[in-house]
């Protein structure tokens, strides 16, 4: 008897497979400007300054998140970076060390470990090292499929494909089933890692 909002959230490469009932209201996030992000830090700082301070970590400052505005700009990327940093201080040293694509590749690093113990919380330490390796083998094949296309796209269907031929075993061990029922490596690949995905729409008039 009481009034329910929804709010369902998805990646927007993912977004398709989702069935919407009519008269759903769908919201596009668009990418943070520099004073959303600015707000984003100040509230992580708040909420998170006296554990970094008791472990002799130095707060982020919006200057150094603003070296690497295409990441911070995207909600979920920039929660990455915070994340990032809280260990040890590792974003503030990367500035003076690592290139962008380094730390892009210790983000996507960090995430297929948080990942995989997510799932595979019993492995190993060199098992955990083995299936982080894996995750990051089928980005290798994400990357080679639009290198080799000479396209900053790929589809579902030309991953699949290159995925069967470079990474049978992807086939082999059989599809997740989710609530949209079998996925195949392609969408589960596509859907589990985070891409900087432009959406575009073209309108008759």
């Amino acid at each position: 008897g009481q009034p329910v909002a929804v709010v369902v959230t998805s990646r927007t490469v993912v977004a398709d497979r989702a069935r919407f009932p009519i008269g759903t209201i769908a919201v596009r996030l668009a990418p943070f400007a520099g004073d959303q992000i600015a707000h984003m830090l100040q509230v992580w700082n708040s909420t998170n300054g006296a554990e970094l301070t008791r472990r002799g970590l130095e707060p982020l400052t919006t200057d150094l998140l603003l070296r690497y505005r295409e990441l911070a700009e995207q909600p979920l990327l920039l929660m990455m970076l915070l994340i990032y940093d809280s260990d040890g201080n590792a974003l503030r040293q990367a500035a003076e060390s690592l290139s962008h694509g380094q730390l892009y590749e210790r983000l996507l690093t960090r995430f297929a470990e948080r990942e995989v113990a997510k799932h595979h919380a019993a492995l190993t330490d060199e098992a955990l090292e083995e299936a982080v390796a894996q995750e990051l083998r089928h980005l290798e094949v994400a990357a080679l499929a639009m290198f080799s296309r000479r396209r900053q796209s790929v589809r579902a269907e030309d991953l699949g494909s290159d995925l069967a031929v470079l990474m049978p075993e992807a086939f082999r061990s059989g599809h997740d089933t989710d609530l949209h029922g079998r996925s195949s490596p392609a969408d589960q690949l596509l859907g589990r890692f985070f891409f900087v995905h432009e959406a575009r729409a073209q309108r008759s008039d």
